[in-house]
């Protein structure tokens, strides 16, 4: 065992031993010739040999400096990979589920690294004098755990159990050496543990892809204003459920809501995650009038209909109205609204051989087989089988028509899974019955069409119409005739939209 004396000698730079100055000039050296590579095998060098050699540095000031270097090197190169599996078509194919394997490999021997230097200075009693250095190691090891879960985001897959755990270990760690600090261009390391648990809650797989920077952002100005505590024996009872959630710190997830806990589950030793001034100041937000100040500085770089969605998630979840049947009839899938317009507009009775009009030569839309893993009166819960791969987020439009008969479902997906190579889609029911207008034509007499859901079960059986962004405003007044009459519409309010499409509810006028 080494004395105190010489501890505090491989400690100091100016007595480090020739060999450790030779080793780390080889790291150095190695850093240097990988940045011609090509950026996978640069990913690929620093998880299996460069950041585990770095990891036997027996000085920790040294061990620290080089894992900056290397995290600089996987900065550069991170990027390119992340935007390819966020613009990806699902399941991801086998090229890009390896090279994803390969940056999420990156990233967890980072955050290992970095905690291996935190257990080092915790397990040694280095406390006070390496605070800073212990403090630096957890954040950058949060931080980096934070990128990891983003990334399976970016693919609609869920944040892995190894993550969760390594990070409420530090949050942990951190807390008990009272590391905190508020000063300086660092986040808190407060702030990064409730802005990660904060995402999870929000569960970006509810929303299209391209709003997770959105989301992201939205969250790391509402995480200081979560409130964490140790839970105690009468937290149920001194405390409204509603807006907190209990962390399980030796599980491996992000926790659930206090009010989804069981009662005879003891809480004690673990977290609860106040987020209920966070919902005060979203639902300040969402009153506010337009030209009224806000109460406080905070601007939410989010439309309205997506601040409820986050306001819902955190402020607490609807249970689920319906119990699910589950089964596995297969069904055959239609996704955006411009190929539902397609698929409904004169050609949803020429697809199966015993269809009129069939001629498999010339059908013009991409189809693809789900099977139907549960239904209930709101939705369905599909498994991707096989078919046309194209891109699908949530808020996305799809046509669904079962095997065993031509009824046709106009729905929105609701949630996205992708875990293991298996794509799930969570889908609600707009409507059974979905007719194709016209609307009055663009400048340059360019045709746009829409899709009239005369009555919508789910949203107090009102008609709605989608169409595409910019096509229709509230107050805008149309004709429709259907078999009996002529009707006419009113659109009144905006449901939800997204870049692609917009929905709309409307209001039947006196004739």
């Amino acid at each position: 065992m080494e004395t105190p004396l010489q501890f505090l000698r491989d400690l100091l730079p100016f007595s480090r031993p020739v060999s450790q100055e030779r080793e780390a000039a080889d790291v150095r050296q190695w850093l240097e010739s990988i940045a011609e590579q090509p950026d996978l095998q640069v990913v690929r060098t620093l998880a299996t040999e460069i950041i585990p050699s770095i990891g036997q540095q027996s000085n920790l000031h040294m061990r620290s400096r080089l894992l900056e270097e290397a995290r600089a090197e996987a900065v550069r190169v991170l990027p390119g990979i992340e935007k390819q599996v966020e613009e990806s078509l699902l399941p991801l194919s086998t090229e890009l589920s390896i090279a994803a394997l390969a940056a999420d490999n990156l990233l967890k021997a980072l955050s290992v690294a970095y905690f291996g230097i935190a257990r080092s200075i915790q397990t040694q009693k280095l406390n006070e004098g390496l605070s800073h250095l212990l403090e630096n190691a957890i954040r950058r090891a949060m931080q980096i755990i934070f990128r990891r879960q983003q990334l399976a985001y970016r693919a609609y897959a869920t944040a892995s159990a190894s993550s969760w755990q390594m990070l409420h270990d530090l949050y942990l760690l951190a807390r008990s050496q009272k590391l905190n600090t508020r000063n300086g261009g660092e986040t808190p390391i407060e702030y990064l543990y409730s802005g990660a648990l904060l995402l999870a809650y929000v569960n970006p797989n509810k929303f299209p892809r391209g709003d997770l920077p959105q989301i992201r952002a939205c969250t790391e100005l509402l995480a200081p204003f979560a409130l964490i505590s140790e839970a105690t024996s009468d937290i149920r009872n001194t405390r409204s459920g509603a807006g907190q959630f209990v962390v399980i710190v030796d599980e491996g997830s992000p926790g659930r809501p206090l009010l989804r806990t069981p009662n005879n589950m003891s809480l004690v030793g673990n977290l609860v995650v106040d987020f209920r001034p966070a919902v005060v100041v979203l639902d300040r937000h969402l009153r506010r009038t337009p030209g009224e100040s806000e109460s406080i500085e905070l601007t939410l770089p989010a439309a309205p209909a997506m601040l409820r969605m986050l306001r819902t998630a955190v402020g607490g979840q609807a249970a689920r109205r319906f119990s699910r049947t589950r089964f596995k009839p297969r069904a055959d899938l239609i996704t955006g609204l411009d190929e539902v317009i397609e698929f409904i507009n004169g050609r949803a009775l020429a697809r199966r051989f015993n269809d009129p009009h069939h001629d498999h030569q010339k059908w013009p839309l991409a189809i693809s087989e789900w099977a139907l893993v549960d239904e209930s009166p709101e939705g369905f819960g599909l498994r991707y089988v096989k078919g046309d791969k194209y891109r699908v987020d949530a808020g996305d439009i799809v046509g669904l028509q079962p095997r065993e008969n031509s009824k046709f479902h106009i729905c929105i997906v609701r949630r996205i899974a992708s875990q293991q190579g298996r794509l799930e889609l969570g889908i609600q029911e707009l409507s059974a019955q979905g007719v194709v207008i016209d609307l009055p034509p663009a400048a340059g007499g360019i045709q746009r069409q829409a899709l009239l859901l005369p009555h919508m079960p789910g949203f107090g059986k009102t008609a709605g119409i989608l169409a595409r962004a910019g096509y229709l405003r509230i107050g805008n007044r149309f004709n429709f005739r259907d078999p009996q009459r002529a009707v006419r519409f009113a659109v009144t309010s905006l449901i939800e939209a997204n870049e692609r499409l917009e929905f709309f509810s409307l209001e039947r006028l006196s004739e």
